[in-house]
């Protein structure tokens, strides 16, 4: 099968289109990829991640697959000019309609597509591992240490990763993390914002002043080594904000016990291998907390199941799911909208 993908920047190595060309060239080398290509160039299937197909190329029957990666334009019109909204809206549409198959990074994404663009739900597929970043390589003893030491780093501590705002609830977070009698610090990773200012006054006025650091603009190469040191992940955020799955994979991937709220991109992300809690309430956080800091016996179960989940966002894995994608397109006629 010849597999066609955009020739637009984002198919330049390293980026989206380029990392799904290198992913499947090596899990899957039983078909011939080509980015971009001369206008009449034959390929039975052409992937774009952009809105619009990529200019200049004829398809000439060639099978479509389109992954939206970006809804925010839905999620939080605010953020956009009335003009904007109403072109990306048209593109998008466009676009994900006239495709044979539609590619969601979550559920969410998929029920956002049928309910507000209009898309059929039969032709949109859920591959959650796109919107991940690809494993890096674990992070040695040596890498571990000079990290600690590149930010200061406490011996115990439990990390949250993302830009300081009230929907995280790292009020609660320092709280339970405070209140676990597990003697370790709550480290804040993301750049500084008047909320982590907050932060600071708040953990001086009620005595755990200690007890919270602040690692600010951390390099994203660093993320396996903070995270391989940490005593667990915690992110409570709000389900409606738009969190970002790496650090939770990486936690996972690392063998590092995960405390979440209960949202369904989280449930859909770890399964079993986490334990939940419910945005704002503070019992139930700081319980969990204390299982995945206190018991040992849990702490290796919920290790052992998080790098059995961490699996489903392999490089192989990603593979062999858009492998299967792009044959039931030859399989299948193509429904009508």
């Amino acid at each position: 099968m010849k597999i066609g993908f955009d020739s637009v920047p984002e198919a330049l190595p390293g980026t989206y289109c380029g990392r799904l060309v290198e992913i499947l060239s090596e899990y899957a080398p039983e078909h011939e990829y080509v980015v971009g290509g001369e206008p009449d160039d034959e390929a039975d299937v052409y992937h774009s991640s952009a809105s619009p197909l990529a200019q200049g190329v004829r398809l000439r029957g060639a099978r479509r697959v389109v992954t939206v990666r970006d809804l925010n334009f839905l999620r939080y019109p605010r953020m956009y000019t009335f003009f904007d909204r109403m072109v990306r809206l048209r593109l998008y549409r466009r676009s994900c309609r006239s495709a044979a198959c539609v590619i969601a990074l979550s559920r969410g994404a998929k029920e956002e597509l049928a309910e507000r663009l209009g898309i059929d739900p039969r032709k949109i597929e859920v591959l959650l591992p796109l919107g991940v970043h690809p494993p890096a390589a674990p992070a040695g003893e040596a890498e571990c240490e000079a990290v600690r030491r590149k930010y200061g780093l406490p011996g115990r501590y439990v990390l949250a990763v993302g830009v300081p705002e009230v929907r995280l609830r790292l009020v609660e977070i320092f709280d339970a993390v405070r209140d676990s009698d597990a003697g370790c610090v709550l480290v804040v990773c993301g750049r500084r914002t008047g909320y982590s200012d907050f932060l600071s006054e708040y953990a001086r006025a009620t005595g755990g002043a200690g007890r919270i650091e602040f690692v600010y603009e951390s390099a994203p190469a660093d993320l396996p080594a903070l995270m391989r040191m940490a005593e667990a992940y915690v992110s409570m955020s709000d389900p409606e904000v738009g969190t970002s799955l790496r650090p939770l994979v990486e936690a996972m991937r690392s063998g590092v016990p995960a405390v979440l709220s209960d949202t369904p991109l989280h449930r859909e992300t770890a399964a079993d291998a986490a334990v939940y809690a419910a945005s704002g309430d503070e019992a139930a956080l700081c319980g969990a907390l204390r299982s995945v800091l206190c018991d040992k016996e849990f702490r290796a179960c919920l290790a052992g199941r998080g790098r059995v989940r961490s699996e489903i966002f392999s490089e192989r894995a990603v593979a062999r799911r858009l492998s299967e994608i792009y044959g039931s397109l030859q399989a299948c006629p193509e429904r009508p909208e």
